[in-house]
């Protein structure tokens, strides 16, 4: 199994715009190249589709990257918006996006199943997403 360097070759306190860009895109295509030989590439841009489409709905900034994306999941959108914020705010959309995706894999295929295809590629998202949710 391949192992993807996600957001966490970041470090907390290190982070910037490059970096954090890089590591979603570096994420994403990690994600597609795992499940794209098991779902094909249809069913993965359609899930990219529905992630974008959920994250939308709680912050409108990906709502102009989910009307314009096209059927492939290219993270180069994605990075364009995300360069133009805050290093707080792009890790905290990466996160977003990249716990949505997660989320909703693990809704159609079971949780065991996700973790063992992309729980790799997703852990350094979700366990800041775990440790935010217990601060509020």
């Amino acid at each position: 199994r391949r192992r993807a360097p996600m957001l966490k070759s970041v470090r907390k306190g290190r982070e910037n715009a490059g970096q954090l860009t890089d590591a979603l895109a570096l994420t994403l295509e990690e994600i597609r190249a795992v499940l794209t030989p098991i779902l094909g590439p249809v069913a993965v841009a359609a899930l990219y589709r529905r992630c974008l489409h959920l994250c939308a709905a709680r912050h409108p900034c990906f709502e102009s990257i989910y009307k314009n994306e096209d059927v492939s999941m290219t993270p180069s959108s994605v990075s364009v918006m995300l360069a133009q914020l805050s290093s707080a705010d792009e890790l905290q959309l990466g996160d977003v996006l990249i716990n949505t995706f997660y989320t909703l894999l693990a809704s159609l295929i079971g949780p065991p199943l996700t973790e063992q295809l992309v729980g790799d590629c997703t852990a350094r998202a979700r366990a800041r997403n775990d440790q935010q949710g217990d601060d509020t």
